[in-house]
C-alpha cells in the first residue's frame, strides 16, 4: 500500500494522495488537495471520472455548465461546506479570492448525470453518540452530502464527520457498500488521533 507522506509540504496546486492509475489502494478513487491562493484559477475536465469538489476553506468561485456559485467558508469546524459533484466529462473552473484548500475526490462512471452543488443549506447532520452512550465517548456529527439515497447515479459517497477532542468515531463497528477515504483535518494543526484498520493502528494528523 501507497500512502501520502503527511509530513511532506503542501505545495500551490494539486497535491495527489491516491492516484488510481498507480495504485488505488482498494479505494478505486482518485484523491488530492487543492492548494489556491488569491486569483489562482484551476480547471478539471475528466473525460471518464465523476468528479467531487469540496471547499474545505477559502473562498471560491466555481464555475461549470453556465453556472456561477460564490462560496466562502472560513474553516470546516464551525461553518457549512460547499461541495460541486459533477459527472464525466463536465469542465469545473475555480478561482481563488483567498487562500483556499479543496478536497477532490475522483472515480470512474460511465453513467452522465447533471451536476449538483451541495450548499450549507442542503448538508444533511446527523447527531451521532448523544443518548448517553458509552458515557457520550462517541459523541459526533455526521454530515452527509451524498451517497447512494439521495445520489444514486454516482459511485462515490461524501461527507465529513465532526468529532469532539478525545471522542471515539466510526463506533460501533458498521459497513458502507461504497468505498471510502478518511481525511482528517485539525483544529489544531499539530494535534493527532489513531486510526484502526485492518487489526493495525496508525496515527492520523493533519491532512
Amino acid at each position: 500500500m501507497t500512502y501520502f507522506n503527511k509530513n511532506a509540504e503542501l505545495k500551490q496546486g494539486y497535491n495527489p494522495y491516491i492516484d488510481m492509475s498507480a495504485d488505488d489502494i482498494g479505494t478505486q478513487m482518485d484523491v488530492g488537495l487543492l492548494v489556491m491562493e488569491p486569483g489562482d484559477t484551476f480547471t478539471f475536465e475528466e473525460a471518464e471520472k465523476e468528479i467531487a469538489v469540496l471547499l474545505f476553506a477559502g473562498t471560491v468561485t466555481y464555475q461549470w455548465a453556465g453556472k456561477t456559485v460564490e462560496a466562502e467558508r472560513p474553516d470546516c469546524f464551525h461553518h457549512e461546506a460547499y461541495c460541486l459533484l459533477a459527472g464525466r466529462g463536465e469542465k469545473i473552473v475555480l478561482t481563488a479570492k483567498a487562500h483556499s484548500e479543496l478536497y477532490i475526490q475522483k472515480t470512474l462512471n460511465e453513467k452522465p448525470f447533471e451536476a449538483v452543488m451541495y450548499t450549507p443549506d442542503t448538508v444533511q447532520t446527523q447527531h451521532a453518540g448523544c443518548n448517553g452512550e458509552l458515557l457520550g465517548c462517541m459523541e459526533r456529527e455526521i454530515k452527509t452530502f451524498f451517497d447512494h439515497d439521495n445520489a444514486p447515479f454516482s459511485n462515490m459517497v461524501l461527507g465529513e464527520v465532526l468529532n469532539h477532542p478525545g471522542k471515539w468515531s466510526s463506533y460501533p463497528p458498521h459497513h458502507h457498500p461504497q468505498p471510502e477515504v478518511y481525511f482528517y483535518r485539525f483544529d489544531y494543526p499539530h494535534g493527532f488521533g489513531a486510526g484502526f484498520a485492518n487489526g493495525e493502528i496508525y496515527q492520523t494528523g493533519h491532512n
